[in-house]
């Protein structure tokens, strides 16, 4: 039985992924026909486009999935391959990357395999593609189309010494105009030995890191280091608006916590990479607004995709706790100002729109 997508209560979600707080139910989204050639496999990003549609960019099934906006499925558009119109999001020893972008009536592609962007009409039909190559660049983590001169980038460096993860805003050749920020990577280190091939990557799970996010709805970017309790919000013109800081308090790396992460697929059998443990998690590693109320900041398991932490207001005041289960390669996702979470089975995925509560 292939996997589908369901009409989705919150609360249902809730009660069959082991349980979550902190939000009520939105918007629930039509099953994809059996006739569809392809189906929902691989989630990983999310836009709205200017007619309300919500597109799902799935780098898996290399397919863009299209609901209008009271959440009746239309259509789906993409498929794999090297043509126009076609992706093949392949990694480069790190995990696919695909971002979708909409701006000025144009849906715009990022795929991670040939590092272009490819740009579709509001009728979903192919119009041109242009290449995006950062040099350095090892793995996209974050891409939103500004305007036509502007780039939103949060990329890693993985082949300078120290490797480094940089935030900044790009022109569309690829040439870096404003950086927000600049750290050395702390998520893995290289250990060195006498050639290459015998150099070790040791990873270290849960640590704190660099986080981002543009938000196109207000045009404004969120910057942090999740090794202290705040964030940083620019406008789109790089210039610093506010800084949010939060109470929240560092969880510790647990046994349980330890053992999802080498319980994965990938990581298990595999000699490439070691793990090192450190006693506590970054504060935070995700960053998602909501409406003009505030953000959800917080920490995302990597296996059960168990999300904990806080719904506050744009000052940093905490305005509700928040604990949701979303399962293996289930997501939550955000654009414009709305979040939705993509809940996973056993045999399928369900997906519905979500609604941080205040206490």
């Amino acid at each position: 039985m292939k996997p589908v997508i369901l009409a989705l209560t919150l609360a249902a979600a809730l009660c069959s992924h082991a349980g979550g707080r902190g939000f009520k139910e939105g918007l629930e989204f039509e099953t994809i026909p059996d006739e569809e050639n392809d189906y929902l496999s691989g989630p990983t990003d999310i836009e709205i486009d200017g007619n309300g549609n919500i597109l799902i960019l799935d780098v898996l099934s290399r397919t863009v999935f299209v609901w209008d906006k009271d959440g009746k499925y239309l259509t789906s558009f993409g498929s794999g391959g090297q043509g126009p119109g076609e992706f093949s999001f392949r990694s480069f020893g790190t995990s696919a990357q695909g971002f979708i972008s909409f701006f000025d009536g144009k849906i715009h592609v990022y795929d991670s395999g040939p590092r272009k962007i490819s740009v579709f009409n509001e009728n979903f039909e192919y119009v041109d593609a242009f290449p995006f190559t950062i040099k350095g660049a090892g793995r996209i983590e974050h891409l939103r189309i500004i305007d036509d001169e502007r780039i939103f980038v949060h990329m890693g460096n993985l082949f300078n010494d120290p490797p480094y993860r940089l935030v900044g805003i790009f022109t569309p050749e690829a040439r870096l105009v404003n950086e927000l920020l600049r750290m050395n990577e702390r998520t893995w280190r290289r250990v060195p030995g006498k050639t290459l091939e015998e150099s070790t990557i040791v990873l270290h799970p849960y640590s704190e890191t660099v986080v981002a996010w543009y938000d196109a709805a207000i045009g404004t970017i969120m910057v942090g280091d999740s090794d202290e309790p705040s964030f940083k919000v620019y406008g789109a013109d790089a210039k610093l608006i506010r800084k949010v800081t939060f109470r929240l308090r560092r969880i510790p790396v647990t046994k349980t916590d330890q053992f999802e992460f080498e319980d994965q697929e990938w990581f298990k059998g595999q000699r490439m990479f070691q793990v090192e443990f450190k006693d506590y998690k970054g504060y935070y590693d995700r960053i998602l607004p909501f409406q003009d109320q505030g953000y959800l900041v917080y920490t995302e398991s990597p296996r059960d995709r168990r999300s904990k932490g806080l719904f506050i207001d744009f000052e940093g005041k905490t305005l509700n706790h928040f604990e949701l289960t979303l399962g293996n390669s289930g997501v939550m996702l955000g654009a414009r100002g709305r979040l939705f979470a993509i809940v996973s089975g056993e045999e399928r995925f369900r997906i519905s729109e979500i609604l941080p509560r205040q206490k």
